[in-house]
């Protein structure tokens, strides 16, 4: 009459109106409605996966009448061992409403006959292994809404195929049953080393990947004169044994299917050489590898080294010495730093950067207050174990060993009986090339001198010249010169009389030159000079006791000369002929000026003969 389902029911009274009259009274009230599961005796039965990556749960959903109990259990799997390779998904233990056989029995559930296979039982259709093959079935009581969820669990044991989930139920001699089919498929693990294979040894080496098979990546390795089966990645001499986790390197795998484990290569006990890595599913070495996902990954290791190099090896007192180089394998306690010289020993470590560089600088200071000489200079790697097998005591009086056992005097560098200068470095040396020590080094020495400076004093030079003052210095290129240009007639003048003083002063800066000759140059004016002599002197601004000094004499500019005029020539007198004087006859007054105006004519030409 009514389909399955869930119908909500509740009770009506009005008949002349009573549940209107009745509502208000103390005591009585309207009646809650209840839910009623109308259940099918058909079951049915749904998985939340059509396919699983082995490794991973799946669920299965049984649809069917409220509170009735119903066999669950894998079909058809009787032929299987439920022996890793070949075993079907286990149910997961302790969920509520499911119950199973005990292991050790009795076997009540188990012994339910099966309606698909005439005179067979469950426990008959499924392995007998693990559990005595009662993690394969269950007795599923359902709740009053008809409907249990059941989980089972798969991993790399299972087989992957396709299998058939079966439940069923026998009331009044009629049988209910449904199944369905859930495909298990194998997963995958993979595994990358990080950018590019060649690694240092002593370097941390990311390897990652992903695993879709399992909850844990087992990893191992091989190559030359390991075990066959491989060995573990923290002690690869050791050899790992199939159904052993513990004998693995082991990485839990992350919700999302992938891993990453961070590999330190130092004090491994191996040598460089190309290598394989193993990224496997389950606790199987290179030799039971069968029915087990893997995936290798080739990486090759190179001993660590170390480089180093002084830039200026003839280094004057107060110049710094700077000491740079590469070192490979990313050590951590850094790299070490001897420096010997006559009665002096020095000891520092300096860190590594990410690039693998490394500097280390003995100060102006330093190197001011050390006598002048050769140093001798050792730069030490830790080697393979990322540990110095060769350092000095806290109090710097004794260089010590690791081998034959921690603490081994090799020798003394303070107090009596020390080695000095060369022979404690070929000492040193000597240490390190044992073949028990994996440390490695590089050596080099620098020549301390007294720094220097050279003038050259210009000559012929005038008032107004510019003059160039150059020379050569042992100091660095960088450093700074003070010159002073001062002129000898400087000091103390009377207030009422003019100062005679001119002079200059300014830096030069040192430039590099050819062979560890150093230059400077200092270019001034002396239009605003007076002719005197002049004292030059040249001192470094940061280092004492380099100072050149030299004088020169500055010319007064020479008088100019005034130029003598040449001498005028006057062009040739040309004789005057004096017109022949008509005689006038007058009378009276005129008559007496004819004899004066001869008169002066005569007058003038006499004056004019003498003037020529």
């Amino acid at each position: 009459l009514y389909p399955p389902g869930t119908y909500t029911a509740r009770l009506d009274y009005n008949v002349n109106r009573l549940q209107d009259n009745l509502q208000g009274v103390q005591g009585i009230s309207r009646p809650f409605p209840v839910q009623i599961t109308l259940a099918s005796e058909r079951v049915t039965i749904a998985s939340n996966l059509p396919e699983v990556i082995r490794g991973n749960p799946f669920t299965v959903t049984i649809t069917g009448v409220p509170g009735g109990e119903y066999y669950l259990w894998v079909r058809n799997t009787g032929t299987m061992t439920g022996e890793p390779g070949s075993q079907p998904p286990l149910i997961t233990l302790n969920q509520e409403g499911v119950r199973m056989d005990p292991v050790d029995g009795p076997y009540t559930i188990g012994a339910y006959p099966i309606s698909t296979r005439q005179g067979v039982t469950i426990r008959e259709d499924v392995p007998s292994a693990p559990s005595n093959g009662t993690r394969y079935y269950a007795l599923v009581v359902l709740p009053g809404t008809g409907t249990r969820t059941v989980q089972w669990q798969t991993s790399s044991a299972t087989d992957d195929r396709r299998y058939t989930i079966q439940v069923e139920r026998t009331s009044a001699g009629r049988v209910s049953s449904d199944d369905i089919s859930v495909q298990v498929v194998r997963g995958s693990v993979s595994i990358v080393a990080g950018p590019g294979r060649f690694f240092y040894l002593g370097e941390q080496v990311v390897l990652s990947g992903t695993n879709t098979e399992s909850d844990t990546t087992y990893l191992f390795m091989t190559g030359p004169n390991l075990p066959s089966s491989g060995g573990s990645l923290t002690n690869p001499r050791v050899p790992v044994i199939t159904g052993l986790p513990d004998t693995f390197t082991q990485v839990p795998v992350d919700i999302d299917n992938t891993w990453e484990y961070s590999w330190q290569t130092g004090n491994l006990g191996i040598d460089a050489g190309s290598y394989t890595v193993y990224v496997v599913s389950a606790p199987n070495s290179r030799n039971n590898l069968q029915n087990t996902r893997f995936s290798t990954t080739p990486i090759t290791f190179a001993r660590p080294f170390v480089t180093a190099t002084i830039p200026r090896t003839v280094v004057a007192r107060g110049d710094p010495v700077e000491i740079t180089g590469t070192s490979t394998g990313n050590p951590s306690p850094g790299v070490a730093i001897w420096v010997f010289g006559i009665n002096r020993f020095m000891f520092a470590t300096v860190p590594v950067s990410s690039d693998n560089t490394f500097s280390y600088k003995l100060s102006e200071g330093e190197t001011a207050a050390l006598a002048t000489g050769q140093y001798y200079t050792v730069v030490q790697h830790p080697g393979y174990t990322d540990t110095l097998d060769i350092y000095p005591d806290p109090y710097r009086q004794l260089v010590l060993s690791a081998y034959p056992t921690p603490g081994s005097v090799l020798f003394r560098v303070a107090g009596p009986g020390a080695l000095m200068s060369s022979q404690a470095a070929d000492a040193l040396i000597t240490a390190l090339n044992s073949p028990f020590i994996d440390d490695t080094y590089t050596a080099m020495s620098f020549l301390l001198v007294n720094p220097q400076i050279s003038l050259t004093p210009p000559v012929n030079v005038t008032v107004g010249d510019r003059i160039t003052l150059s020379g050569t210095t042992n100091l660095a290129p960088g450093n700074l010169l003070l010159v002073e240009v001062t002129s000898e007639s400087f000091g103390p003048t009377p207030k009422d009389q003019r100062g005679a003083f001119s002079g200059v002063s300014g830096t030069a800066t040192v430039r590099e030159g050819p062979d560890g000759v150093n230059t400077w140059s200092f270019v001034f004016d002396t239009a605003s000079f007076i002719p005197d002599t002049y004292v030059v002197r040249v001192s470094a601004v940061t280092v004492s006791d380099a100072l050149a000094t030299t004088t020169f004499i500055l010319n007064a500019v020479p008088p100019t000369p005034t130029p003598t005029p040449p001498p005028t020539t006057l062009p040739p007198t040309v004789p005057t002929t004096l017109p022949t004087p008509v005689p006038t006859t007058t009378t009276g007054l005129p008559g007496l000026l004819v004899p004066a105006a001869i008169g002066l004519l005569l007058l003038l030409y006499g004056m004019r003969r003498r003037k020529t």
